[in-house]
Parts: structure tokens; sequence; C-alpha cells
């Protein structure tokens, strides 16, 4: 019996890093089919401000309820727009709160939190808009909070199984 529940944990271990390291191609894949489409998008304004001096980028947020692989729903959205870098910093926190609220809800969406917070900090890295202030709202809003929220949620669940047993 001891050597099943080691077996067990062992597929669900693989299984969970079988899906993230998926995750991370996929994003590594449409990194680069979004560059070679890069050299055919024309200049354009700031779609937010219409400053005139803007970079193109593509920030992402998901949404994760239920428990994979058993039953879960994933909704992925992206926001592809051409920014000045006041407007990118200000909507990679706006992104990072989205997913932050809703991308947590289940397994294993506490780590896709993770995944598409510092994928959106990378969006602003690689066009050199990222400052300290940006990354760390984009880390407390994207992953601490939610992951705090889940850590009081299990601390309070196990307060209530105990009352009850």
């Amino acid at each position: 019996m001891h050597n099943l529940e080691y077996t067990v944990l062992g597929v669900v271990g693989l299984l969970l890093l079988s899906l993230i390291v998926m995750q991370l191609v996929k994003f590594l894949r449409e990194i680069k089919e979004r560059r070679t489409a890069l050299g055919t998008l024309e200049k354009s304004n700031c779609h937010e401000c219409g400053e005139t001096s803007s970079q193109f980028y593509v920030f992402r947020n998901c949404r994760c309820f239920g428990i994979a692989p058993l039953a879960s729903a994933w909704e992925v959205n992206k926001r592809e727009t051409f920014l000045c870098d006041p407007c990118a910093q200000r909507v990679a926190i706006d992104e990072c709160k989205k997913t932050g609220l809703y991308g947590g809800w289940g397994f294993p969406g506490f780590l896709a939190v993770l995944f598409y917070t510092i994928g959106n900090i990378y969006v602003l890295s690689r066009n050199k808009t990222a400052n300290a202030k940006t990354v760390f709202w984009c880390i407390v809003v994207g992953v601490l909070v939610p992951w705090l929220v889940l850590a009081i949620a299990i601390v309070l669940m196990v307060v209530v199984i105990r009352i009850w047993n």
C-alpha cells in the first residue's frame, strides 16, 4: 500500500510538470510567431493616450476555474496593442490584476497566475519598459495576493474541519 501512494504521487507530479512544460512551450511558440509578425506591422500611436512614440505589446491574462484534469475551465485573453511606456506599465499591472483576481481559482490556477504574471513582466522587459515599481506591483497583485487568499482559505478549511471533528 505504501508503494501505491508513492506511485500515485509520482504520477500526479509528472502530470503537473507536463502541464507546466506544455504551457511554456505554447507561450514560447506564440512569442516566436509574434516576433516574425511584428516586422509586418506599421508603427501606430498609443492606443490609450494617443502619444506618437509607442511600441507593440502583447499582454495576457488567464482565468482558471476547477481542478485539472478532472473538471476545469481555462480562458486566456490576449491584448495586442501599441502603447507608450507609461501606458504599457499601467496595462501590464491591470492584466496582472485580472490574472490574480480570476486566474487562481483552482488547480493548477495558482501556478498559472505566476506563469502569466512573469510573462507580462517579460513583455515589458523585452521592450525595455519594465521598472522596479511596475515589476513589484505586477508580482503583488498577480501572484502574492492570490496565493495569500489561497493560504487563508486552506487554513480556514483546516480549522473548520478540526472544529467539526
